[in-house]
């Protein structure tokens, strides 16, 4: 959502956006992150529906954690929406990612 929030603000394809972009604002944080959320207000329903999901709070109650038939597997528990449980560790992974280089 970070890639899709900078090319929408930056008024270009995804594939355009610099990696090294998205990686610097996965690392300024959640708030970087709903900052380019505000550019999904207006994007596709499949864009607004997913930006939805990770904002949302959380039931610590398991049975319910579910939303949209997308369960949440990542800080299971947590009452917090998955922007701010995710976004340090998606940057962590990116990078990893980038650091490896192509398969």
């Amino acid at each position: 959502m970070t890639l899709v929030g900078l090319a929408k603000r930056l008024e270009r394809p995804a594939e355009e956006v610099d990696i090294g972009s998205v990686l610097w604002h996965l690392g300024e944080g959640p708030a970087m992150v709903y900052e380019l959320g505000d550019e999904l207000r207006l994007a596709a329903d499949e864009t607004r529906a997913e930006w939805a999901w990770l904002t949302h709070p959380w039931t610590r109650e398991p049975s319910l954690a579910d939303s949209g038939g997308m369960p949440r597997g990542i800080g299971r528990g947590s009452p917090l929406p998955a922007v701010d449980v995710v976004t340090y560790w998606a940057g962590s992974v990116a990078q990893t990612a980038l650091a490896a280089g192509p398969q």
